[in-house]
């Protein structure tokens, strides 16, 4: 019996192999496979390679006209550019047109949240934060003079949190409305703050009255200030995030 040849058998095994992976890749009884969401992720990124160069080009600028670059991370532009960036990647989720080919990606809804939160929360700050730290570089050779710290450590990470935490807001947009999702969600916060404002000045007034008939002093004890920056810490960013991905699922066309 002839034996076949190390080039056919090799050639054969490949394409067993690849035919194998191709078949796990787009099997979609598993809620989340970690290489379709690796995949997902790289071609998101090559995608949005335009986005990224533009709101790098945005701070390089800022900072030549600034002639400074501070020893926050994230600095103001940082933050409105984290905000911003879900409504200018997955604007068009639940187009008609433009989301079909969003909804008939080779990936599982939990997979395609998570390339959205991988986008968002991950791989655009650590974009922003190494244009800032060549910037924060060269600040220190043109300007020696500073003596401020290299890097604030405090203030970066909660400028980083507090910004993710109101981008969260953002991405639950993007995955609640579909249409003029922005404009949807600034008059929902604007009737909030306005409503927000009348009840907070309400309850201030009663409580001041409420303290005055008293016997005696009334103070708020820190742990009702920690208890309350759990529960916000809950809803904001990680209550949006999942509602975010709830609203993904319910999704139709």
């Amino acid at each position: 019996m002839p034996s076949l040849p190390i080039g056919t058998i090799l050639r054969t095994f490949i394409q067993l192999l690849s035919n194998k992976t191709k078949e796990k890749l787009t099997n979609m009884n598993t809620p989340f496979n970690l290489s379709r969401y690796a995949r997902l992720v790289a071609a998101e990124t090559q995608q949005f390679r335009k986005h990224y160069l533009y709101f790098g080009a945005t701070v390089i600028l800022l900072a030549l006209l600034n002639q400074h670059v501070g020893n926050n991370a994230f600095s103001a532009i940082s933050v409105i550019i984290l905000l911003i960036a879900p409504f200018i990647f997955y604007n068009h989720v639940y187009h008609s047109v433009k989301g079909v080919m969003y909804t008939m990606l080779p990936a599982s809804n939990a997979e395609k949240m998570a390339a959205c939160w991988t986008q968002c929360v991950i791989i655009l700050p650590l974009f922003l934060w190494i244009i800032w730290f060549i910037l924060r570089v060269i600040n220190h050779v043109v300007h020696p003079e500073d003596v401020s710290s290299f890097i604030n450590v405090n203030a970066t990470i909660s400028n980083y949190w507090n910004a993710i935490s109101a981008q969260s807001v953002a991405i639950f947009a993007v995955m609640a409305f579909r249409r003029r999702k922005w404009q949807t969600l600034i008059a929902i916060l604007f009737v909030i703050a306005i409503i927000g404002t009348i009840i907070g000045i309400s309850w201030l007034h009663a409580f001041q009255q409420y303290s005055e008939n008293l016997p005696f002093e009334w103070t708020t004890k820190p742990w009702v200030f920690h208890y309350a920056e759990i529960i916000l810490m809950l809803i904001f960013p990680f209550g949006f995030w999942l509602v975010s991905y709830f609203k993904l699922e319910e999704q139709e066309l």
